[in-house]
């Protein structure tokens, strides 16, 4: 099936001390960009899960995030450097008598000089995170691609639905550009008679004329070639990290129904034409959100 580019994917694993997010967001591009981020302590696990994304993705601009932080589940050490604030103490002391001041030194006055008082803050342990980080990973990662194949469904039925559309529209310019080679005739003879002002022309040179008009503005190849870009289209559109090909079978299909138009002298004709190339447009958007 088709796979859209845009997804969103979240996972969460929580236990008693710490609580894991991965979000990971995605959005259409030429080729494949991977932006990561993560909270400093999670740093380590870039190549890992960028290596994941690009198993996974053939293109798309994608935006992954990875955060932790602590659930208070584990009691930080907390250390007291005492010497240092003995010395503190003795200094404001000595100051208060040199200066002849009076006040007490607090305890919230020592506990708020830097290094006194310091809380451990050490990085988790990298082997014991990183399954944990890999399970958000995975869970974040299926919910994206959930939703980015559920798009993908979506996206072709649409473009089936306008091939059926040109499908008509082909059948149509068919049975348009049968007559064309008699009309090019009588037009032909009418508009020589009224410049010889009623005499009777050289019917040979009429239908040579006629012919190589006809055989000029004949659209039979290109009908032929647009028909096989539409069978390829529907033979390629299911199939995995196909939004480049169909690029390319659309342009082509743009080229043709460009030939039909520019063959034209037919009214109809152009009108066919023009609802083709409608459509044809509106493929080419969609494919842009093909991966």
């Amino acid at each position: 099936m088709a796979v859209s580019m845009t997804g969103y994917g979240k996972g969460v694993l929580e236990n008693e001390s710490i609580s894991i997010k991965v979000e990971i967001k995605s959005v259409n591009s030429r080729y494949l960009d991977i932006n990561f981020k993560s909270t400093r302590s999670l740093s380590f696990m870039e190549e890992k899960i960028r290596g994941l994304l690009k198993d996974t993705a053939s293109r798309g601009k994608i935006d992954i995030y990875a955060g932790l932080r602590g659930n208070g589940g584990e009691a930080k050490a907390i250390s007291v450097d005492r010497e240092l604030a003995r010395s503190y103490k003795n200094a404001v002391d000595e100051l208060k008598g040199e200066l002849r001041l009076k006040g007490r030194v607090s305890v919230n006055e020592l506990a708020s000089i830097p290094g006194i008082i310091t809380v451990d803050d050490s990085e988790p342990d990298e082997e014991t995170i990183a399954p944990y980080v890999m399970t958000a990973v995975g869970n974040a990662m299926d919910s994206w691609m959930q939703m980015k194949q559920n798009e993908g469904t979506a996206i072709e039925k649409d473009m089936m639905g306008k091939i059926e559309e040109m499908e008509a529209i082909m059948n149509g310019i068919e049975k348009t550009s049968v007559g064309l080679a008699a009309e090019y005739k009588n037009k032909l003879a009418a508009r020589i008679r009224e410049l010889l002002e009623g005499n009777s022309p050289d019917e040979s040179r009429i239908a040579q004329e006629a012919a190589f008009l006809a055989d000029k503005s004949s659209v039979d190849e290109e009908i032929i070639r647009l028909r096989s870009h539409m069978r390829q289209f529907r033979e390629n559109i299911s199939k995995k990290e196909t939004g480049r090909k169909l690029d390319f079978i659309i342009q082509e299909m743009n080229r043709e129904s460009n030939t039909i138009g520019s063959k034209s002298s037919s009214l109809a004709l152009t009108n066919h034409v023009l609802e083709l190339k409608c459509i044809i447009e509106k493929l080419r958007e969609q494919a842009q959100n093909i991966e």
